[in-house]
Parts: C-alpha cells; sequence; structure tokens
C-alpha cells in the first residue's frame, strides 16, 4: 500500500516478471510455428485458435499486480494449459478433437 496521497504517485509492481514475460513471449512464438502446421487450418479447432492467441496477448500485456489482475490472470493460465493441451493433441499428435476433448475434461475435472 502507498503512504502517498495520490494514486499517479503510487507505482504497482509488474503482474509478471521479466522472466515470466520472456517466458510468455516463448510461448507466442511457439504458438505462431505451431500455427503453420497443416493441421492448424482444422475448422473445428479455430475457436480454440483465437481463444489461445487472445489469452497469450492479454497474458503479455502485464498490468500491475493488484488483487484482482492475479486472480484474471489464474483464470488465463488455466484455460491457457487447457488450450495448450488441445491444440498440441489435435495438431501434432493427429488425435481427433472429440476425443481430445473427452480425455482432458476427464483430467481437469
Amino acid at each position: 500500500m502507498c503512504s502517498t496521497s495520490t494514486p499517479s504517485d503510487c507505482q504497482l509492481a509488474p503482474l509478471l516478471s521479466e522472466k515470466e514475460l520472456d517466458a510468455i513471449k516463448g510461448k507466442i512464438r511457439c504458438f505462431n510455428k505451431l500455427m503453420k502446421h497443416p493441421r492448424a487450418s482444422l475448422p473445428e479447432i479455430q475457436d480454440l485458435i483465437d481463444n489461445l492467441g487472445i489469452y497469450l496477448e492479454v497474458l503479455c500485456a502485464n498490468g500491475p499486480k493488484t488483487e484482482e489482475n492475479v486472480e484474471k490472470m489464474d483464470v488465463i493460465n488455466r484455460a491457457r494449459l487447457l488450450l495448450e493441451e488441445i491444440l498440441i493433441r489435435v495438431i501434432l499428435k493427429e488425435e481427433e478433437l472429440e476425443d481430445v476433448m473427452k480425455k482432458v475434461s476427464e483430467l481437469y475435472s
């Protein structure tokens, strides 16, 4: 908590450290490489791809470390992990989306 009288004088720590931000940027590079795979164009996974791209961009924004932002980041990270698992299995392992969704929902429920 800041002891100054104006909010502009109060500097909050960033949500992500430089190391965490670099890790997210690495995930974006891997995501972009994954999108070049021929199976990344499957129509049934386009919404999942869009969502993962948005989540990675949101994480990169790296706002101030507030309780609300930490909670949001936790939710986004859980969703990101699920989407990564699904997309890797469908695109690289060539599993069917329906089968992957069932398996992943069993794993994470």
